[in-house]
């Protein structure tokens, strides 16, 4: 397997790691990439705060994330490639390619992963730079309603979020696993996070948009959260997101019906999954 990092970083190897950090990074940060990675697995979705040094002597708050399992190979207890390149190095490339072209992203500060003897399973994580005060989806649509905010400052909310949206969809980034925990608001800024799984087009097909929005939907019942938002405000999104809506009207109906359909077959297993939210 051929391993090129993103422009702007560099590959290093320490023992069984192959570690690949952002240029600016002090050396030392190495160390502390071997000492994160000996901690016991976390549980899923846990995020590690930590702190990193840089050439210019100043520091970076990092959120750090193991790769624990994941998809049908996790399932089995595997957490295997089958020989393409770990899926932290895929992030590190999507988060990169996208923060490059402006796309609203955490900025990325690196990956590391470890082969096991066989060559074929692993174990990894990835960093980026920790948003210190930002909120996910999930905290801001909890605050509404103790905030009481109001319709026009809900919608401005909601607009926020569909641009970010436009903006990394304009950008040929397909975020496969949008959640209301991978969305996070900070002031005037929405940023997506864990792009585990997220690739790069030259444009966003409509069968992406669809399953990317009906996604997002389904976390929204998933969580609890979806009681929050009423059905006029997702569909104000859709017309923030899609523009006009009468213009998009074969395409609203079909992110709708998917999203009826998926929430209908994810029932089944919500209430054994949402503790894992």
């Amino acid at each position: 397997m051929k391993i090129a990092p993103p422009k702007g970083f560099s590959l290093w190897i320490r023992g069984q790691y192959r570690i690949i950090l952002r240029n600016d990074l002090h050396p030392s940060c190495l160390d502390l990439v071997c000492e994160l990675a000996q901690r016991p697995d976390p549980r899923r979705g846990e995020i590690v705060v930590a702190t990193f040094p840089t050439e210019q002597g100043s520091k970076i708050l990092v959120a750090f994330r193991r790769t624990v399992r994941g998809g049908l190979f996790g399932r089995l207890g595997i957490n295997s490639t089958l020989g393409f390149a770990p899926r932290t190095l895929c992030e590190l490339r999507v988060a990169a390619t996208a923060e490059g072209i402006g796309a609203p992203v955490a900025p990325p500060l690196g990956c590391y992963w470890k082969w096991d003897a066989t060559g074929m399973s692993y174990t990894g994580g990835y960093f980026s730079v920790y948003q210190e005060k930002a909120l996910c989806l999930s905290e801001v649509l909890e605050g509404w309603t103790a905030a009481r905010l109001s319709l026009f400052q809900r919608r401005q909310v909601i607009s926020q979020f569909a641009r970010a949206m436009t903006q990394l969809n304009q950008a040929g980034i397909v975020h496969t696993d949008l959640t209301v925990r991978n969305v996070l608001f900070d002031r005037n800024r929405c940023l997506f996070i864990d792009l585990d799984g997220a690739y790069t087009v030259k444009s966003v097909s409509e069968q992406e948009l669809v399953s990317t929005l009906s996604r997002l939907n389904r976390s929204l019942e998933k969580s609890g959260r979806g009681r929050l938002v009423s059905l006029r405000e997702r569909l104000w999104f859709l017309k923030e997101q899609l523009g006009s809506l009468r213009h998009n009207k074969m395409l609203v109906r079909r992110i709708l019906a998917q999203a009826a359909r998926d929430l209908r077959w994810h029932r089944l297993f919500w209430n054994r999954k949402k503790t894992m939210l």
